[in-house]
């Protein structure tokens, strides 16, 4: 039996292709669990069948990532990996050897945003989450006390030892996927937190696998899908789009939303106001250059 495996997982039809590492290393297994590819042999991969389906697909992918303790108890060290994220170098596998040569429990990798409240309205303005949720999961952070600046982790690429402390992790955050959001590094660094578990990037500040040669990552066959939000109608998502630059303006008015126990009237209250606004802005510019050709 090989002591660690390297794992991943293709859920639903045609979201990801099944991408081969260019290195590999013998000591490790590669195990990708999906719930349409046939069972068997894809290159290194072992294709197995997964015996797990969430109402939102993509949480049955973040079932799998959340749950080496269960679907592969037999391995001492389990590394996942994003089915889009190449493996380029041998590097890698060094790098996992120090980790467990260290008795590292856990490690990813930094991220570029200045913390969750930051990343959580990128991914309102992009489209990628529903404001619902964004704002219940802030209220908790809030009630909380989770600070604001606290930086982010990347979680395409996870170390983990099979022990019952990363178990303990893995259990706690995906309970929190679970209930709020399906975008996993939302949770991920409030139970990082919270926890005391061994903690190392997997490689320096300010590297991942988007500016590391170590990684190759292309990008998802369909991409991340934006209607989200728009189904629900949200009232500040138009502003978002509009004022990007104005990001911390933004966070600070949705950080007096999380504290307030009625949500739903200040967010109705600051949307209208915001919408207003940005119309009017509209309007003054449309005249402007009406009077502007007219003169001209």
């Amino acid at each position: 039996m090989k002591k660690g495996a390297i794992y991943t997982a293709i859920i639903g039809k045609g979201y990801d292709l099944v991408h081969q590492p260019k290195h590999v290393d013998e000591n490790y297994d590669y195990i990708l669990f999906s719930d349409e590819l046939p069972i068997g042999r894809d290159g290194v991969w072992e294709i197995r069948r997964l015996n797990y389906c969430h109402v939102i697909p993509i949480k049955t992918a973040r079932y799998v990532k959340t749950h080496p303790h269960e679907l592969l108890p037999e391995y001492e060290i389990t590394i996942w990996i994003d089915a889009n994220v190449i493996i380029q170098k041998s590097e890698f596998y060094h790098r996992v050897e120090e980790l467990y040569q260290s008795n590292v429990d856990f490690s990813t990798m930094w991220h570029s945003c200045d913390g969750i409240y930051e990343a959580m309205l990128i991914i309102l303005c992009n489209h990628w989450e529903n404001e619902d949720v964004i704002i219940r999961w802030g209220q908790y952070l809030r009630k909380h006390n989770y600070p604001r600046h606290n930086g982010l982790h990347e979680t395409n690429v996870i170390y983990r030892l099979n022990n019952g402390i990363t178990k303990q992790f893995n259990e706690t955050w995906w309970n929190f996927i679970n209930m709020y959001s399906r975008r996993d590094q939302f949770s991920f660094d409030y139970v990082l937190w919270k926890s005391i578990l061994r903690y190392e990037n997997f490689l320096p500040d300010e590297t991942n696998t988007r500016n590391s040669d170590i990684f190759y990552v292309p990008d998802h066959k369909n991409d991340k899908i934006k209607d989200v939000a728009s189904t629900y109608g949200n009232v500040f998502v138009q502003y978002l789009a509009l004022r990007r630059d104005r990001l911390n303006e933004i966070v600070d008015t949705y950080v007096r939303i999380f504290d307030t126990s009625c949500p739903f009237i200040l967010r109705i209250w600051y949307g209208l106001y915001y919408r207003l606004r940005n119309i009017s802005i509209i309007i003054r510019r449309v005249i402007r250059n009406k009077l502007k050709n007219k003169y001209l």
